[in-house]
């Protein structure tokens, strides 16, 4: 699996375990697996931390964040379909913001595979701009 995908599945697992704790125990044993697969693939890579890395880092987590609310949100907005449907979009934008920052780690990371490359990253409208240098 990509460093990428990793990442992200990473950044899920400790949402999870701060808004799903009745499931602490699944939680922590996935965390414990990925760590593990994300501390073979830094050590095959030598990676080097750098500012660009970082802001990636923290930025692919808020997304996933902000996606989590946004879907949670969803659920009781059902017998409102405007809220619904504008919500339904920011998700769909921010999962293309989402799916743009595992690239721009796939590409800091040097990553050889890149056929793992996310292709749905359209923002349909989202005029955003986050400051990440992509080199």
């Amino acid at each position: 699996m990509p460093i990428s995908e990793l990442i992200d599945r990473l950044t899920i697992i400790e949402i999870k375990l701060v808004l799903d704790p009745e499931n602490s125990s699944d939680h922590l044993n996935e965390l414990s697996l990925v760590k593990h697969d994300i501390e073979l693939e830094l050590e095959s890579r030598k990676t080097q931390l750098d500012i660009n890395l970082i802001q990636v880092l923290i930025t692919l987590g808020q997304m996933n964040l902000h996606i989590w609310y946004i879907k949670d949100h969803m659920k009781s907005q059902l017998d409102q379909p405007d809220l619904y449907a504008a919500n339904l979009k920011l998700a769909h934008q921010l999962n293309g913001l989402r799916n743009r920052l595992k690239n721009m780690l796939l590409s800091l990371q040097g990553n050889p595979n890149m056929g793992k490359v996310r292709s749905n990253t359209d923002l349909d409208g989202l005029e955003i701009n986050l400051g990440i240098n992509q080199h």
